[in-house]
C-alpha cells in the first residue's frame, strides 16, 4: 500500500460563527503533509463565511450556498474530495492534536485491507473541558454491532464511490449508511485504539424535535436493515418515542451539566462491569 496516502477531511457548516475556526486550525494544524481540506457551507448569513476567507489560501476547496440538509452538504463535499481516505468532521468539532491524520495513516497503512472503514474513539466535551474517559466507544468495550461516528471515522474512497448518504434521512444519515454498507457493501471494519476527534456536547442535539426525528428514523433503518416484522417496528417506534421525551424532560429537568455527569458516571460503570466480566471468563 502507498505509504503516501492522501487524506482528505471534509467540514459541513451552517452559521456557526461561534465554532467553526476551531475546527479550520485543528485540520490546518495537523502534521501530516499529503491531505487536502473542503468547506462546505449552507449559505452561512453571520460571520461564519468570513471567517472561513481568513483561511482561504489553505484552503483546497470552499463554497457557500443553500442546499439540503447537512448530509447533501457532505456528499457534495466528498464529491470535491481526491484523497484516498475521507474523514468527515462537522463544525464544531475538532482533531484531539496534531498527530491525528499521520498515527491513522500508519495505522491504515499496519492494517493493509482496502476499502475499508477504519475509526477511533470520539471524546466528548462539555463547554470546552475534555470529559475525560467519556467516549465513544467506550474504552475497552467496542464490538462489531457499534457504529462509529463519521467524525471519526476515515472512509476509503471507493466505498464513497458506491454509496453515498441518502438526505432523506436528516437526523440519522450516518446511521443509515453505516448499516447500508455493512449490509450490502460487505466493507470491513476495523477499530483503531486511537482518539480522534472532540465532540462538543449540547446544541440542537437537545432539542425534543431533534429527539423525535433522530428516534424515528433510527427506527425506520432497523425496520429496513434488520428485517423487522411490522408488528416489532410499531412496538420499537413506540419505546423510541417514549425514549425521546424522557430524554428530553430529564435534561430540562436536570439541567445540561447534571445530565451530563450522570452520562458520564454511566459509561464509568459500563466499561468496570465489562471489565470484570472479562476478567472473570478469562480465570475460568
Amino acid at each position: 500500500m502507498d505509504r503516501k496516502l492522501k487524506i482528505s477531511v471534509v467540514t459541513v457548516s451552517y452559521n456557526s460563527e461561534n465554532e467553526i475556526e476551531l475546527t479550520i486550525l485543528s485540520m490546518l494544524s495537523q502534521s501530516y503533509a499529503n491531505k487536502e481540506y473542503i468547506i462546505i457551507d449552507g449559505g452561512s448569513t453571520d460571520r461564519t463565511t468570513s471567517i472561513i476567507r481568513k483561511y482561504e489560501s489553505e484552503i483546497d476547496f470552499w463554497i457557500s450556498e443553500k442546499d439540503h440538509g447537512m448530509y447533501d452538504a457532505i456528499n457534495k463535499g466528498i464529491d470535491k474530495a481526491t484523497g484516498d481516505y475521507i474523514l468527515i468532521l462537522n463544525s464544531g468539532d475538532y482533531l484531539i492534536n496534531n498527530r491525528v491524520v499521520k498515527k491513522a495513516v500508519e495505522k491504515i497503512i499496519s492494517i493493509g485491507v482496502p476499502c475499508s472503514v477504519i475509526f477511533g474513539r470520539t471524546v466528548y466535551a462539555y463547554k470546552g473541558k475534555i470529559q475525560k474517559g467519556w467516549c465513544w466507544p467506550p474504552i475497552g468495550i467496542y464490538d462489531e454491532s457499534m457504529d462509529p461516528h463519521h467524525q471519526a471515522a476515515f472512509v476509503n474512497r471507493d466505498i464513497y464511490n458506491r454509496f453515498l448518504y441518502d438526505c432523506r434521512f436528516k437526523m440519522a444519515g450516518d446511521h443509515e449508511f453505516w448499516a447500508r454498507i455493512r449490509k450490502f457493501g460487505k466493507v470491513p471494519f476495523h477499530y483503531i485504539d486511537q482518539e480522534i476527534v472532540v465532540f462538543e456536547l449540547g446544541g440542537m442535539s437537545n432539542s425534543i424535535e431533534f429527539q423525535i426525528e433522530r428516534y424515528i428514523e433510527n427506527t425506520i433503518i432497523a425496520f429496513l436493515y434488520a428485517q423487522n416484522r411490522v408488528g416489532a417496528f410499531i412496538i420499537r417506534l413506540g419505546l423510541n418515542l417514549a425514549k425521546a421525551v424522557s430524554k428530553y424532560l430529564v435534561l430540562k429537568v436536570l439541567g445540561k451539566r447534571r445530565y451530563y455527569q450522570i452520562m458520564k458516571q454511566r459509561n464509568f460503570l459500563l466499561v468496570k462491569n465489562r471489565r470484570h466480566i472479562h476478567s472473570e471468563s478469562s480465570t475460568r
